[in-house]
């Protein structure tokens, strides 16, 4: 599809509404949780300590799992603008650059740091949200240099277009989402066209081939198609055929487009995906269900409540259904120590969902508890 843009300028979401006595309980929750956050995942000061990332027994972790915990802070930051938090955000960003090489920083496919297109998602989601809280240049170009070389790497014709998930070319995804979402952050900050194309062409392709008849997106692609075409309503709590985190990240890329064009189409794809999370992913108490991906399912949350929930047409249901989500997780998904689960509405205990599942996800997991954090320092973005 041919972009056509309404003008020079982008059109920036509205930030919330700091007055509203609803804003101000979420940021109180939101504060609450990220410092139990940072009492688990952070070591140190704040201008000299750094996010606490083990995974698989790797002592300084991988670049994608201190991205889920770093973008809980931006968030933060965007609803608060607590300066303690812009601190620790560069004081992570100078402890990243001491243990990783710059090789390593923008590097993917086997062997490397991001071994995934989605592990270059969301380490290039990262390196932006450094940038805009730092202005630091180097992590600006890290961003485009990853996004630059993952998209020549996996970018392929086959399906008709899409990146492919990984160097075995098995398929595509909704994981695509976070990568198109690199991109036009990449080109509203540079005005790059390069970027906007590339956003252009994973967006119109998760459009054409990923988009259901209820508004959510199939997870996966294959040569055979849609993944799970046969069993179209599979979707729940740790098992899904739709992925909670890729709609929202379409919901982002939706609200973003229309600021930049004010294409009707755009707004009215973006409200009928905020419907769609609210239909078809909550459960009997109308909380948001975690249904495939507890490790990165909330980490679009703060952008889609400033993008997404501040546009016209926007039900206001969605904003209820986001801050009693965030209500919810606090009250039952909430160890008593201050770590977060996978299950938003509850239990917090095993055996849950979570924990029966081949992807087991537990609360003293950073990926697990960044992320119900996330729908909490969401609703704190809200307007």
């Amino acid at each position: 599809m041919l972009l056509i843009l309404s003008g020079v300028a982008y059109a920036k979401a509205q930030p919330a509404q700091g007055g509203s006595e609803a804003n101000s309980k979420y940021k109180t929750l939101a504060t609450k949780a990220v410092n139990d956050l940072l009492g688990h995942f952070w070591t140190g000061s704040i201008t000299g300590g750094h996010i606490v990332s083990p995974y698989l027994g790797k002592e300084r972790g991988v670049l994608w799992s201190r991205a889920t915990f770093l973008c809980v802070l931006e968030n933060q930051w965007e609803a608060t603008h607590d300066p303690s938090l812009k601190l620790r955000i560069g004081a992570e960003w100078k402890y990243i650059q001491s243990v990783f090489t710059h090789a390593e920083l923008i590097s993917c496919g086997k062997g490397s740091q991001n071994w995934g297109s989605d592990d270059v998602a969301w380490t290039t989601w990262m390196y932006l949200k450094i940038y805009g809280v730092t202005k630091d240049t180097e992590a600006l170009k890290c961003a485009k240099e990853l996004a630059y070389v993952s998209f020549t790497r996996w970018y392929s014709f086959d399906y008709g277009g899409g990146l492919w998930y990984n160097d075995d070319k098995n398929g595509k995804g909704l994981y695509m989402a976070a990568n198109a979402l690199g991109y036009l952050r990449i080109y509203e900050i540079t005005h790059e066209r390069g970027y906007l194309n590339k956003a252009m062409l994973c967006y119109d392709w998760m459009e054409d081939k990923m988009l259901r008849p209820d508004g959510l997106y199939w997870m996966g692609y294959t040569k055979d198609g849609p993944q799970g075409f046969n069993n179209p309503y599979g979707y729940g709590e740790a098992g899904s055929n739709v992925y909670f985190g890729g709609a929202m990240a379409m919901g982002v890329l939706h609200a973003k487009l229309y600021r930049l064009t004010r294409n009707e189409m755009y707004r009215k794809r973006a409200v009928r995906t905020a419907y769609a999370l609210r239909t078809f992913l909550t459960d009997s108490n109308g909380v948001f269900i975690d249904d495939r991906d507890a490790w990165t399912n909330g980490t679009f949350c703060g952008d889609w409540a400033r993008e997404v929930l501040s546009l016209p047409g926007i039900d206001p249901l969605d904003i209820k259904t986001l801050r009693d989500s965030a209500t919810a997780i606090y009250t039952k998904d909430r160890t008593p120590d201050g770590l977060y689960g996978a299950c938003w509405d509850g239990p917090i205990t095993a055996p849950n969902p979570w924990t029966l599942t081949q992807a087991v996800s537990t609360p003293d997991q950073i990926t697990t508890s960044s992320q119900a954090v996330s729908i909490i320092v969401g609703a704190a973005n809200a307007p």
